[in-house]
């Protein structure tokens, strides 16, 4: 909605603030930029925390608690924001989408970040990323040659629609 793309979205890069009307705990701290439509750039702190009830259960997250960050890799989908050269691939290969991962594509739009969402759905319902090599290199070739195995496959308690959604993203 702000017209910038992430391309490096992983699970280190979102944070889980606290929600003022719930006794939470902050875990750890961190200060984020996060670049406006405009261009400029503005500093949120957000905090990574976790509540418990006292029967120990924990409290659900909800997207509003959500809070993206690092973007170092960011740059403006519309305008002439060239962060990074033509073709050098930039991100986080097990997560990074393949027209990305390529380097091929001269300007990745918003579905490299829609792919990098599904690939981090992929690890919350399986327990590991969609492809994941010895090293970056691997990774990539199987990004690019391969398809994922299909979150039920691996765990069987997967809905079918979550899992369709996932794979589609």
């Amino acid at each position: 909605s702000e017209g910038i793309l992430h391309r490096d979205l992983k699970p280190a890069n979102i944070l889980i603030a606290g929600s003022p009307q719930s006794s939470q705990t902050p875990l750890e701290s961190a200060s984020t930029q996060r670049m406006t439509a405009d261009g400029a750039s503005e500093t949120q702190v957000a905090s990574t925390t976790r509540s418990t009830t006292a029967a120990g259960a924990t409290n659900r997250i909800l997207p509003e608690m959500l809070r993206v960050s690092d973007f170092g890799l960011a740059r403006r989908i519309v305008g002439n924001s060239h962060v990074t050269r033509t073709g050098q691939i930039v991100g986080t290969p097990a997560y990074m989408a393949p027209e990305q991962a390529s380097g091929m594509v001269n300007k990745p739009g918003p579905g490299v970040d829609i792919y990098s969402l599904g690939a981090i759905l992929y690890e919350l319902l399986t327990g590991r990323p969609p492809f994941l090599g010895a090293d970056g290199v691997e990774t990539i070739m199987l990004l690019l040659t391969e398809d994922p195995i299909p979150p039920r496959t691996l765990q069987p308690t997967v809905p079918r629609d979550l899992q369709t959604i996932c794979l589609k993203c």
